[in-house]
């Protein structure tokens, strides 16, 4: 017993010293990853990451990783969590282990920082932005509609702006969707979800909650609700999701 005391407690401090050790920008990058995609595996997370690059390289963004993380009305998590957003202020002093600390968080961080470290990637075509629509707010749906769509892995879809003179395609997303923002009223913020663990790192596996029935309603307008249900029935459980 006393042998696997010892053990858990060397983990806990490999972990700690392992978030000490990264530098300010790997912390930020990490932190987000999984706040943002957790639950989308290591492909979400390291594209998050790729996108919060992808803006240092940009001029019109800051050029460190924590101040592009930081940014007001950028990345939702940071708008949620106050403590978040006081703690990327001071970024030599963040401890992301700290802030989400427990459970398979911890090996999501873990993951984050691999993927930080494992150099350029190219998931996301470019990308500067990313958004769940689900959980964006519906004002602001025309604006990233206007976008260039790069990507779509999980529920995020990627987006960039077009080069001066390039074709323009279809919008980005479709702002007639009823599924657009219908994830604003949930009771939990997405940053505190993910915070608590309830999200695993080899993607959702617990649900939060099921769908309400405005939203079953919208799926059968739309035609949608078999797709929905083939969808949530890979993630979840036989009997953890009611879709009647």
């Amino acid at each position: 017993m006393r042998r696997a005391l010892l053990l858990v407690l060397g983990l806990l401090s490999c972990h700690a010293a392992t978030a000490q050790a990264a530098t300010p920008a790997a912390r930020c990058m990490a932190i987000i990853a999984v706040l943002e995609a957790a639950g989308e595996g290591e492909a979400g997370m390291a594209a998050v990451i790729e996108v919060v690059k992808n803006r240092t390289a940009d001029p019109r963004f800051p050029d460190e990783a924590c101040a592009v993380v930081a940014q007001d009305r950028q990345f939702q998590p940071v708008g949620e969590w106050p403590a978040l957003k006081r703690a990327l202020a001071q970024p030599a002093a963040l401890d992301p282990h700290a802030m989400l600390a427990g459970g398979p968080v911890r090996r999501s961080l873990d993951r984050a920082f691999r993927l930080v470290s494992a150099g350029p990637s190219s998931l996301t075509g470019g990308a500067l932005y990313f958004v769940n629509p689900r959980a964006m707010d519906p004002r602001h749906c025309d604006w990233f509609a206007g976008l260039k769509r790069t990507a779509k892995i999980g529920n995020h879809v990627f987006m960039t702006h077009y080069r001066k003179g390039e074709r323009r395609a279809a919008p980005a997303l479709d702002c007639s969707d009823p599924m657009i923002g219908s994830l604003l009223n949930a009771k939990s913020s997405l940053a505190r979800q993910y915070a608590q663990g309830l999200f695993h790192p080899d993607g959702p596996r617990i649900a939060s909650r099921t769908p309400t029935p405005a939203e079953l309603k919208a799926w059968r307008r739309t035609g949608r609700l078999d797709a929905r249900a083939a969808e949530l029935k890979k993630h979840f459980k036989p009997g953890w999701i009611s879709l009647e």
